[in-house]
């Protein structure tokens, strides 16, 4: 199997520092390009996003201008992760909308071929009945997606 382009959506959460962490060691072992992604989800805060902005001493209110300063923080800490483990240039963007859907379009348009994403999210119940990004992700895409837990 050869992989050309990897995406990873990046939340600020532990699970997506582990896929983060994956996904470099692949890019390096396969020399493929790295994408990092984050989805701002209609300008609400998750509860991860408002922990990592308390964290960064950052902006907790969701308005453009304070959603824009995590989006940046969260991409360069995984950034900075990469670099760590030899991805000198991976591509960064900031997208809006419901996460799994700029994920999946995001991939497509971009000839993506793998995906690397981490599990995490809603609770087991709400998980369940709604479903999480990585499930809706999984599910719905036509590359190949490895879930880190």
């Amino acid at each position: 199997m050869k992989m050309n382009h990897i995406l990873v959506p990046v939340d600020g959460s532990q699970a997506a520092l582990k896929a983060v962490d994956l996904a470099s060691n692949l890019a390096g072992k396969f020399e493929a390009k790295l994408t990092l992604l984050h989805v701002v989800e209609d300008m609400t805060m998750s509860d991860e996003l408002k922990r990592f902005a308390e964290l960064e001493h950052l902006p907790s209110e969701p308005d453009k201008m304070h959603v824009d300063v995590i989006a940046k923080a969260i991409l360069d800490e995984a950034r900075r992760q990469a670099a760590t483990l030899g991805v000198a240039q991976p591509q960064t963007e900031v997208r809006r909308g419901s996460p799994a859907l700029e994920i999946l379009d995001y991939a497509e348009a971009n000839g993506v071929d793998t995906i690397v994403i981490g599990n995490e999210g809603l609770g087991r119940i709400e998980g369940w009945l709604l479903g999480s990004v990585s499930h809706k992700v999984n599910y719905l895409s036509t590359c190949t997606c490895i879930t880190v837990k």
